[in-house]
């Protein structure tokens, strides 16, 4: 997992699929169209979405990919993220080949957490669970957001 600001993404990957990626982030604004972007056909492609964020109570699921990693990246609002390994944990459902996720029970403890606000990316790799949407305080959170998909196997 990657935590920073996006004016250092070129610090970690040092490829023309990671460089695409950031350049499609860096190319968003507030205005940019809720949808999925084809941005390299299956090996590159970006959701922009819009959601209220939620009690953790009601998150409760870590998400995890095998073939993807996740860039995330807040154009507006703020969310908390929680995320661990899910080596050990509690499946909640079975590895679905067409979406790319499975679904852990998330634990109650040793799960880290950080926000992401706008100007910030992070990033999940294979093995990295994830549960986004959560509030980043006491009171929900309208948010606009991108998540770019980087096929994993062009990144290493």
């Amino acid at each position: 997992m990657i935590i920073d600001i996006i004016e250092n993404a070129d610090r970690y990957f040092k490829n023309k699929i990671w460089s695409a990626a950031f350049d499609f982030i860096n190319a968003q604004t507030m205005d940019s169209e809720e949808r999925i972007y084809a941005i390299q056909g299956d090996d590159l492609h970006a959701n922009i979405m819009s959601y209220q964020t939620k009690p953790r109570t009601e998150a409760m699921s870590l998400e995890m990919h095998r073939k993807y990693i996740d860039i995330q990246v807040m154009i507006t609002g703020s969310e908390l993220i929680e995320y661990c390994n899910v080596a050990g944990l509690a499946s909640k459902t079975q590895y679905d080949a067409v979406k790319d996720a499975a679904f852990y029970m998330a634990p109650s403890r040793n799960i880290g957490s950080s926000l992401l606000l706008p100007g910030t990316f992070q990033v999940f790799l294979p093995g990295d669970g994830h549960m986004a949407g959560i509030n980043p305080g006491t009171e929900s959170v309208r948010i606009k957001k991108i998540v770019v998909k980087v096929k994993a196997d062009l990144l290493f």
